[in-house]
């Protein structure tokens, strides 16, 4: 039974997308325990159909691609059956292909059809299919949930249902000791000029030891002392995987060997190499431990991109682009019929629906409906499909059937919910089929010799009589809806338990961009940690620590600042580097909230000729912006009006701009979505009276602002932004001023108060102009602070302290605030030197600014192909 079941789910899978497959050999690889395919080729045309039958059913997810060519070397499925218990099942996969172009499913031909018979009847046609083929991957999945208790055979009635059966732990050990190798994967995606894709030499997913050795565990049996058998590891390797786009190289199938390939490309993301391992634990209850821990590292990640490659990558997502104006807006309360004076009612039902959905206020009415339709369907369907099995059930009528029709086309109701509707009736009908057997045992009980040949009256009465209806009470059919509901409950963990341990490692992170062969700078970040620890109780503690950080010039000439930003005075101790960048975000299970920010000194440069390379790198030409394409149904109107509920493919560009930056002018800016979250967030932290603590240590950055980086004479403003220590809450905070404040404001309020409380320090800010000469340490990688005193200061260094109080009631959900600032002093000093060197360095930024306007309206100035920024 088990390898007949594995075997139709192979045919209804593989044998629908792959030609050529022999299902009789299939058939005797499946009894032999080893599945091997070679050199199968994919079908085409099965694999388009089912892309365009899942697009007509969900407009909003329609994939716009189509698949042109694929096929795979080999496939491998090992399935030990004399020894299932003891090896795992194995599953190779080697030299798979697949290759895709663009393909505008939006304007699927029937959508625009003028007959509105031969449209309604395709998409009812569709929906039928598509329930028929969901109906036989749920029958499927039950087979498979079934598998093991069917090999089985009848288990004890007796037996403690809360025990693990023997199918039970059959299923788990195979589940948990499958082993998955892919080696040689490549998808391509080509259009007429260019070709991208994606390349993985190898993907393996295993089970190990705690000493990461590949293994055969088997969980079921009974933990020892030790405990080692309670947890469950896993290793995955990536190799090689990569991403790449080429310039006049559509990619096909080719006979060459995958390195050979390989190497013809022009990688994006360059071959990188991953390691994550897994482990999991069967315990309810994990103090010592987390339930899963999770830990993953990634040597390096390098990406290089060039302008050309950009370019195409923009050529390549127009048609993949799905804007959200192009598609219906929730498709399954839309009218099928086209808008009319007739029909006009079915359209007004449907935006009043779809506004409500869109600010989540959705009627009672509703849901009701959808109740009533479900009490409705589950006991049509089961006396339509089990009727010929189940003689207490009675057949159909004829308006009964035309009910349970109307349920099932009715496109308010996704597939998925009519597939669960199913599960259950089909869950009662096998409750029902055991009830009717006692029932059967009960009024036929077994009778002595003497019956055999002289009969039974019992049993000649029983011919005439009809069977008796089995219904369930209501809580059986409650205990069959909530048995998920149950297995859920039982793997709930305690509140004193550790949930999730997870961290990262990323050795390295380098970025390039090129015009051409001709580099325009490089971005390098050194090894980043990123950890997780997260409880049951819902408190969690994440951390993120960057080593440093540096970008490159490399298109200014004779350039004075290769880095123009820089970590520089990041400490070495006796065990690692000091970060430059440091992040620690706490909250606890009662809400508190704790944060800690530590940025190490920055230089930062501001180098014109980088800035407008760099803007002229990322700003997209007039061919390659996108343009929309008038509504193709807008002549099919029948009043000539816009269809304002479906724009085919994005409607009339200058309603679509229109109507965009009417929706640009009233919608709430950046700014004043992050106030509003604040303000949500701050008075969610008054009500459950919650503490919030937050310090934050950013050391010396340092941004200078050159009128040329080539010249050591040019003039050149700096901004040294000193010491800042930012602190807020309860803690650490106390300021006298702000408690006395607080003191005279509760004798004025009888209510219960939290006081919050912050300070700003800023230390040795300053602002200064002078010759680029004088910032120039002795070498690249000195650090400029030391020289920067060197220039003269406009504002002498300041040193100043913010205070303030937040006193919160929250009994009546208001604040009172108060803020005391003191500056020692702030002394000014301006020289026509000064002067004169600020409006040079202004002037050159000037053009600048010009310049980078010029490249955003695509009429920036140049002179072999490169940005000339004259230095005066």
């Amino acid at each position: 039974m088990a390898k007949k079941v594995l075997l139709d789910v192979l045919e209804s899978t593989i044998g629908k997308y792959v030609k050529n497959l022999d299902s009789e050999s299939l058939n005797v690889a499946m009894w032999n325990g080893q599945i091997e395919l070679n050199s199968l080729e994919l079908n085409i045309g099965a694999v388009n159909a089912e892309l365009d039958r899942q697009a007509a059913l969900a407009p909003n997810l329609a994939l716009p691609f189509r698949l042109c060519d694929g096929c795979f070397d080999s496939l491998i499925i090992e399935v030990p059956w004399a020894r299932i218990s003891s090896k795992p099942v194995v599953f190779r996969a080697k030299g798979l292909r697949v290759f895709f172009e663009p393909c505008n499913r939006k304007l699927d031909p029937f959508l625009l059809e003028y007959n509105e018979e031969i449209r309604l009847k395709k998409m009812k046609e569709d929906r039928i299919h598509s329930m028929k083929l969901s109906d036989e991957y749920r029958k499927q999945a039950n087979a498979l949930r079934k598998l093991a208790e069917v090999e089985n055979g009848d288990e004890d009635p007796d037996a403690d249902q809360t025990s693990s059966t023997f199918s039970a732990r059959l299923i788990r050990r195979i589940i948990e000791n499958i082993q998955i190798e892919i080696e040689d994967v490549h998808f391509g995606f080509r259009n007429q000029v260019c070709s991208a894709g994606i390349v993985l030499r190898s993907l393996s997913v295993v089970t190990t030891d705690k000493f990461g050795n590949r293994s055969f565990v088997d969980r079921t049996v009974a933990h020892k002392d030790d405990g080692e058998e309670s947890f469950l590891f896993k290793a995955l390797r990536i190799e090689g995987f990569s991403f790449y786009v080429d310039e006049n190289a559509p990619v096909a199938i080719s006979e060459e060997s995958f390195d050979s390939i390989a190497e013809k490309h022009t990688y994006v993301l360059h071959p990188l190499s991953f390691e994550a391992n897994f482990r999991q634990s069967d315990s309810i209850k994990c103090v010592d431990f987390p339930k899963y821990r999770l830990s993953s590292e990634l040597s390096l990640l390098r990406f290089e991109l060039s302008r050309s490659q950009l370019e195409h990558l923009h050529r390549i997502a127009k048609p993949v682009s799905i804007s959200s104006s192009a598609n219906p807006i929730y498709p399954e309360y839309r009218p099928l019929a086209r808008l009319s004076t007739k029909t006009a009612k079915l359209w007004w039902h449907y935006a009043i629906r779809c506004v409500r959905r869109i600010k989540g206020k959705r009627m009672w009415v509703e849901f009701f409906l959808a109740f009533q339709k479900r009490q409705k369907y589950i006991p049509l369907y089961k006396r339509n499909a089990h009727v010929e099995t189940c003689p207490w059930l009675d057949p159909l009528s004829l308006d009964e059937k035309f009910q349970l029709e109307r349920l099932e086309s009715d496109r308010s109701i996704s597939i998925d919910g009519i597939m669960a509707w199913r599960t259950i009736a089909d869950a009662q009908v096998e409750l029902e089929r055991v009830k009717h057997d006692d029932s059967q045992k009960k009024k036929n009980p077994s009778t002595g010799y003497m019956s055999m040949f002289f009969g039974s009256s019992d049993a000649q009465s029983t011919d005439t009589e009809e069977d008796v209806p089995i219904t369930l009470t209501l809580e059986e059919r409650r205990e069959l809806e909530s048995i998920s509901l149950k297995q859920t409950d039982e793997l709930e963990l305690t509140n004193d338990s550790w949930l999730c341990d997870l961290s990262f490692v990323l050795g390295a992170f380098n970025v390039e961009l090129r015009n051409g062969i001709r580099p325009i700078t490089t971005m390098g970040m050194g090894k980043v940690n990123t950890s997780l620890s997260a409880n049951a109780d819902g408190s969690f503690t994440c951390n993120f620590a960057l080593t440093s950080l540096e970008i490159q010039d490399m298109v200014t000439k004779d350039t004075l600042f290769p880095k123009v930003l820089r970590s520089v005075d990041s400490r070495e101790t006796d065990e690692s580097k000091v970060p430059a960048l440091r992040l620690k975000y706490e909250k606890t299970h009662n809400g508190d909230q704790k944060a800690f920010l530590n940025i190490m000194a920055i230089e930062l440069i501001a180098s014109p000729q980088l800035i407008i390379e760099t803007k002229r790198f990322f700003a997209v030409t007039r061919e390659d912006s996108w343009q929309e394409a008038k509504n193709p149904m807008l002549r099919e109107s029948m009043t000539g009006s816009v269809d304002l509920f479906f724009d085919a493919d994005g409607g009339d560009p200058l309603l679509v701009e229109n109507t965009n930056s009417l929706i640009d002018e009233n919608s709430p800016t950046f700014s004043n979505k992050l106030s509003l979250a604040i303000a949500d967030a701050w008075k969610s932290k008054t009500k459950d009276r919650s503490a919030w603590n937050i310090h934050c240590d950013i050391e010396a950055p340092i941004l200078i602002l050159p009128e040329s980086c080539s010249h050591t004479e040019s003039s050149v403003l700096v901004f040294d932004l000193g010491h800042v220590d930012l602190a807020f809450g309860n803690k650490g905070c106390d300021d006298p001023e702000v408690l006395d404040w607080s003191k005279e404001q509760l004798q004025l309020h009888t209510n219960d108060s939290t006081l919050d409380m912050g300070k700003v320090s800023m230390e040795n800010l300053s602002f200064s102009a002078g010759k680029v000469a004088d910032i120039l340490g002795k070498g690249t990688d000195c650090s400029m602070k030391e020289y920067v005193g060197k220039t003269m200061p406009i504002i002498e260094p300041v040193s100043a302290t913010l205070s303030c109080g937040i006193l919160s009631f929250p009994a009546e959900l208001t604040t009172q605030v108060c803020v005391f600032s003191v500056f020692p002093s702030l002394r000014f000093r301006l020289s026509p030197r000064q002067l004169h060197s600020g409006l040079k360095v202004v002037k050159a930024w000037s053009k600048v600014a010009a310049k980078i306007g010029a490249v955003a309206e695509n009429k920036e100035p140049t002179e072999g192909g490169m940005f000339i920024v004259e230095n005066e």
